[in-house]
């Protein structure tokens, strides 16, 4: 007798949020090409206040741009696959903004598979706050593996963006697991 091996789920984020991550990136990166060139012009003519005051507008382009392609890259292949006796899942090293994590493909038992825990976290940097949920997926053995983590938090939805959040939630009531919230926690 051959298994069925057709999935029962496949949970994929948004390619159209990657590709305007990308996008967006890019832009910034060109603007702070094109603006830096222009305000040291501005300076080598002799408008110093002039070329120092515009030269903000592409360190503003650069920030921008670094936050949008981390984004991009945080959820660039992620996958999970769902059938009747295991989950695969494909998470790019990229999904976390605090840990270097390795890029995972892997192959999980539904056995194996505990449960999900989630928390708050806010982040600080360069004097910015930063609010972002993580998810984990708990195993049976006590291990866990980082699924990602969601920077879109109580804003709208942009062309139908499907976050990490929803996807878990879907995937939690599929296989009839819990998902665990846990405190907030500062990093």
């Amino acid at each position: 007798m051959t298994q069925n091996l057709e999935p029962v789920l496949d949970l994929r984020l948004s390619a159209v949020r990657c590709f305007v991550g990308y996008l967006v990136a890019i832009t910034c990166g060109l603007l702070f090409i094109g603006m830096g060139a222009v305000a040291m012009v501005l300076v080598f003519q002799g408008q110093v206040i002039l070329g120092l005051i515009l030269l903000l507008i592409p360190l503003f382009c650069a920030r921008l741009g670094k936050a949008c392609w981390r984004d991009a890259r945080s959820i660039h292949g992620w996958r999970m696959k769902l059938t009747r006796d295991d989950l695969t899942v494909w998470l790019p090293a990229h999904r976390s903004y605090t840990h270097k994590l390795a890029p995972c493909h892997q192959t999980y038992p539904i056995s194996e598979i505990a449960g999900i825990e989630t928390r708050l976290e806010t982040l600080s940097s360069f004097g910015r706050t930063y609010i972002q949920r993580s998810f984990v997926l708990r195993l049976a053995g006590g291990g866990f593996v980082l699924v990602g983590e969601d920077r879109l938090l109580g804003g709208k939805h942009w062309l139908g963006i499907v976050t990490i959040g929803e996807v878990v939630a879907t995937l939690c009531e599929k296989l009839q697991i819990p998902l665990k919230n846990h405190e907030m926690a500062e990093g």
